[in-house]
């Protein structure tokens, strides 16, 4: 894990582990150029201190990001008992010429089949940007002790 030690309940090795483990998408809170707040949700991957999502070139997140490149994220399941991991980071966006992320997000959500969607989306010709959360701050919550059997 990066040096960025998290607040919260669990410890850093369980942030990471929660982190690389979880498959459900990432909530991604950017400021659009109006500078208003947008969440927007992304299948994501945890990769050596870094959080990893993709958007289209010329997208609203990819041209807000270009603009300010702060942004807030989450990841929490929808079901109780609630808990998940919350933060602040820096976001820098890279051209995906070769689809490699958006392959290992496909794969890591939907499985490594070949799939119409998947040809599909691995197959369009129009600019795929890779976009890593460098976390400035991570805070961990978990309510399983105090919500119980829900």
């Amino acid at each position: 894990m990066n040096p960025l030690t998290p607040s919260g309940p669990w410890s850093a090795n369980a942030t990471e582990e929660f982190l690389v483990s979880t498959v459900i998408p990432m909530r991604l809170a950017i400021i659009t150029l109006s500078g208003e707040p947008v969440v927007a949700s992304h299948w994501f991957l945890y990769d050596k201190g870094l959080l990893w999502c993709a958007t289209k070139e010329g997208s609203l997140v990819d041209r807000c990001l270009a603009s300010t490149p702060k942004c807030g994220f989450e990841i929490s399941p929808d079901a109780p008992p609630y808990h998940g991991v919350r933060g602040r980071g820096i976001a820098t966006r890279t051209p995906d010429h070769d689809l490699a992320l958006l392959r290992r997000l496909h794969d890591r959500y939907l499985g490594e089949d070949e799939t119409r969607f998947r040809n599909w989306l691995l197959g369009r010709d129009d600019g795929e940007i890779a976009v890593s959360i460098q976390p400035t701050r991570l805070m961990s919550w978990d309510y399983s002790k105090r919500m119980g059997e829900c």
